[in-house]
């Protein structure tokens, strides 16, 4: 099961593990879109079903992991990508609403989705939970705070879940990306490439988490449990240093 599975890091993702023959449940809001998802790919035997969730609703949650445990007989594998972006908005200027709405879908989504998930993994003493983050939960994100503090309670959430489901047959990891290339991302780069350019928006692919994603599913995964793996290509060794490495970068790419 893959939250915000039709676009983005969701995308990627369930497009990964139904290439390596999973059943794929794409989670998402826009149902349209995830449905897009079916004519690019061939019936190996493996199946790409797309599901109507918002991850903000617990009762939502609840039901469609019912269904699709009592379709299938497990859950063996939950991604929680669901989320969005608000522009940024200085602390002092934030709205209760706009912050409550970051905290519904990110934090709270990713709760009734572990909570259900591992219910049903418990059963079978197997379950892999793969919980995505950002850099931003680490080091902050300076207009974010909302979605700073939403992805800081992930990374803390994927802990205390390590430590709790472990002794079921259940790892927890976080997986926590500095910019990639999606859709909103890109929007996002574009229109602050008005500032000077900074070393932590380092841009990859989904395919670069998705590829993290599929590695922690697997059987082969079972002592990593409890880790935030920051796919930042090493911008947290600078963090702090950003503008003096952007003058570096800059002044090389100038002399050739």
């Amino acid at each position: 099961m893959v939250t915000g599975g039709a676009s983005g890091i969701g995308r990627g993702v369930s497009l990964k593990l139904f290439d390596e023959g999973y059943h794929v449940i794409v989670c998402d809001k826009n149902l349209e879109l995830a449905e897009s998802i079916l004519p690019k790919r061939t019936n190996m035997g493996n199946q790409i079903f797309p599901r109507y969730l918002d991850v903000s609703k617990p009762r939502r949650v609840e039901t469609l992991f019912k269904k699709v445990f009592e379709k299938f007989g497990s859950i063996d594998v939950l991604v929680n990508s669901a989320g969005f972006t608000n522009p940024p908005v200085p602390l002092i200027e934030k709205k209760d609403s706009d912050f409550k709405r970051i905290i519904d879908v990110h934090l709270m989504g990713t709760f009734y989705c572990m909570r259900e998930a591992a219910t049903y993994m418990a059963r079978r003493k197997f379950g892999r939970i793969i919980n995505i983050a950002s850099r931003a939960g680490v080091f902050g994100l300076y207009g974010k705070s909302d979605y700073s503090a939403a992805k800081a309670g992930i990374i803390g959430l994927t802990f205390a879940g390590a430590k709790e489901l472990y002794k079921r047959g259940i790892t927890v990891n976080v997986i926590a990306p500095a910019a990639i290339r999606t859709p909103l991302s890109m929007k996002n780069i574009t229109k602050q490439k008005k500032r000077r350019a900074r070393l932590d928006m380092v841009v990859g692919e989904p395919s670069d988490v998705a590829n993290l994603v599929s590695f922690l599913s697997k059987d082969e995964s079972h002592l990593i449990n409890g880790l935030l793996f920051l796919l930042d290509a090493g911008g947290h060794l600078w963090h702090g240093m950003d503008d003096v490495f952007s003058q570096m970068i800059k002044r090389h790419s100038e002399s050739g």
